[in-house]
């Protein structure tokens, strides 16, 4: 978990990759934006000048000044169920992004990449190594702070948290951190909702202005099912034969027995401490369950993703150089964007 600190309203909203941490970082840049530096917020408003996004180093700008008390803020976190987390993280970062292959492949000491690089295979290594291993913080658990889990115990609400954060707070339970309140991914605005409602409790301006952001930014709050090609041995595909497929199956697809097992034992911690379902059957890990947004995408008939990528060259530039990798680039981006796809 990664804070936003405000000390002016006296809060912290941890965030994790893979677990709406754009929303995240959006709704904080827009409520807060206005207690950075001056020569800060002219920056940040040079980049939506520009029609560019103001919230990728949100990590940064919200950092915990040295003085800022943890112990005596409110702290909030936004989460996400481990398994669907790791899935979305595998499709991302291993299968999408191919400039990562190797280097995901070389840590994890498979040989023969092409041939044995699917999310079972990957799981499999994990559960020797360790998903800490993978040496990416879109696989890390969410119930780990800044690398690094000290102790915890739990009642309910407030967790207590004793850790290191950012080298900085001594590892004693004297540096403990309550974590207040929990927004769930698959609930998100509803969460979120509760949570500035909160915060804000004292301050009915900025609350207004906060509940707006919530719903505006509902519509980040979106899991997009490529395809409904019945896949059941989908957690057994290469990573190349994913690409192949050009969209991806979805994520129940990839929740076996064997591999929910694996995800169970290397996220335990997560799913006791967040209260999630320990088992995730093909109906509930398509987000019937968990209550996330769920929309259907249909990738044009006539959709040329080898034009699109050549007639989009800046694409090839930011990784985006396969079939799979253009239409999700294309559903998520492209057709907002106004791009062409087809001669």
């Amino acid at each position: 978990m990664t804070p936003l600190v405000s000390p002016r309203y006296n809060y912290a909203l941890f965030y994790n990759p893979k677990s709406a941490c754009s929303v995240a970082r959006r709704l904080f840049v827009a409520l807060h934006g206005d207690e950075l530096p001056q020569a800060t917020q002219i920056r940040l408003q040079a980049l939506r000048d520009a029609m560019q996004d103001d919230w990728h180093d949100a990590g940064q700008l919200f950092a915990p000044p040295a003085e800022f008390d943890f112990s005596a803020s409110y702290c909030a976190t936004i989460v996400r169920h481990p398994y669907t987390r790791f899935v979305s993280a595998y499709l991302n970062r291993m299968v999408l992004n191919r400039t990562q292959f190797d280097d995901f492949a070389s840590v994890l000491g498979i040989k023969d990449a092409d041939a044995t690089y699917s999310f079972a295979q990957v799981l499999r290594y994990c559960a020797v190594r360790g998903v800490e291993s993978l040496e990416d913080t879109h696989f890390l658990p969410q119930s780990v702070i800044s690398g690094e889990l000290r102790d915890t115990t739990v009642t309910v609400k407030p967790l207590s948290w004793w850790h290191n954060l950012s080298g900085r707070l001594p590892k004693t339970p004297a540096a403990s951190l309550n974590l207040h309140y929990i927004c769930h991914m698959e609930s998100l605005q509803a969460d979120l909702r509760g949570l500035m409602q909160h915060v804000f409790r004292n301050h009915g301006d900025k609350r207004q202005q906060a509940l707006a952001l919530v719903e505006e930014l509902g519509m980040h709050n979106v899991t997009v099912v490529n395809t409904e090609q019945v896949l059941p041995d989908a957690a057994n595909m290469s990573a190349e034969s994913l690409r192949e497929l050009g969209q991806m199956p979805e994520y129940a697809h990839f929740l076996t027995a064997e591999t929910q097992q694996i995800l169970h034992t290397l996220y335990a911690d997560d799913i006791r401490l967040f209260g999630y379902a320990a088992e995730l059957d093909a109906k509930t890990s398509s987000f019937e369950q968990q209550k996330a947004a769920h929309v259907r995408t249909q990738v044009p008939n006539d959709f040329n993703w080898e034009f699109y990528l050549y007639h989009h060259p800046d694409l090839r530039a930011n990784g985006v150089d396969n079939k799979a990798a253009a239409i999700s680039h294309w559903i998520h981006h492209g057709q907002q964007e106004g791009r062409s796809y087809k001669r």
